[in-house]
């Protein structure tokens, strides 16, 4: 189970295609379990956040008072890529819950949920008052030029 509080997931993967800020595959029967807080994923050149359970387990996350803001624009015409993504095939199901999440300015979708098996998905989507997320670098923050933050070095 990946459990993770205050990252700063910054300008990665901007050599090759397909590299995410945060990757989990699970391949086998086994489930991804995550639940990520306080955090920034923003101007990664893939997801922001990618899960990817392809066997026979399930996908159980919690995103709360985080921004997935400018991601997926290494390459746009090869492989347009998301702020949040989840794919699930096989006999497992989602289960997705986000609190206070900013997920804008991505290349395609800022959250995309696929369930291709013979599981269902259940999600939750929630804007609470008593929690803001954190405010991302003023260089990404609704930025009109997808991956603005390349340019910009990790604090």
């Amino acid at each position: 189970m990946l459990v993770a509080s205050g990252l700063e997931i910054l300008a990665n993967g901007r050599d090759a295609l397909d590299q995410d800020g945060l990757r989990i595959d699970e391949r086998g029967g086994g489930d991804i379990m995550g639940r990520v807080r306080d955090s920034q994923f923003i101007g990664n050149g893939a997801d922001g956040i990618e899960f990817d359970e392809a066997g026979a387990g399930r996908v159980r996350a919690t995103v709360s008072s985080t921004a997935i803001i400018d991601n997926g624009d290494f390459d746009v015409a090869a492989d347009p890529d998301d702020g949040f993504d989840i794919d699930e095939a096989d006999a497992g199901a989602v289960r997705l819950r986000l609190v206070d999440v900013v997920a804008s300015s991505n290349v395609d979708e800022g959250v995309k949920v696929t369930e291709q098996g013979a599981g269902d998905l259940l999600a939750r989507v929630l804007a609470e008052t008593s929690r803001t997320p954190r405010t991302p670098p003023a260089c990404c923050w609704r930025s009109s030029t997808p991956g603005s933050c390349a340019a910009r070095s990790a604090p």
